[in-house]
């Protein structure tokens, strides 16, 4: 998952649209890969020791941050809006997988560019968000 993260990420020059790709590419891994991500996210251990989910964040906080300083949006604080898109993502992907959102797949999956679309402007109009 990290290296097609890192590939959609290096295809975009435009900070939003790279913020988009990332969580484009999230979801094509998840449905590709539905088993290893259950496995990825059903373990009972912290994801914080991982190498591969310490560089997961990192890629995702750098896009993040590169979104905040082109748009001079102040983020409070960068990790927490990581957290927070990374919730809206993986929630998303959850609910979709468990087919527990209305109009399956792909109301999920245009839900799933909305919630970034809809964060991105909350943080835009947020004063230090």
């Amino acid at each position: 998952m990290l290296e097609e993260l890192r590939q959609a990420a290096a295809e975009e020059e435009d900070p939003e649209e790279r913020l988009l790709q990332i969580a484009s590419a999230y979801w094509s891994f998840v449905w590709r890969n539905q088993t290893l991500y259950e496995l990825m996210f059903s373990l009972h251990q912290g994801q914080h020791d991982i190498k591969e989910a310490k560089a997961t964040f990192a890629l995702v906080r750098s896009a993040l941050a590169s979104w905040s300083e082109a748009q001079a949006v102040a983020l409070r604080d960068l990790d927490d809006a990581v957290d927070i898109l990374w919730s809206a993502l993986h929630g998303l992907v959850s609910l979709a997988l468990a087919f527990l959102i209305y109009g399956g797949p792909p109301r999920a999956q245009l839900l799933l560019k909305r919630a970034v679309h809809d964060l991105l402007r909350a943080w835009k109009q947020a004063p230090s968000s």
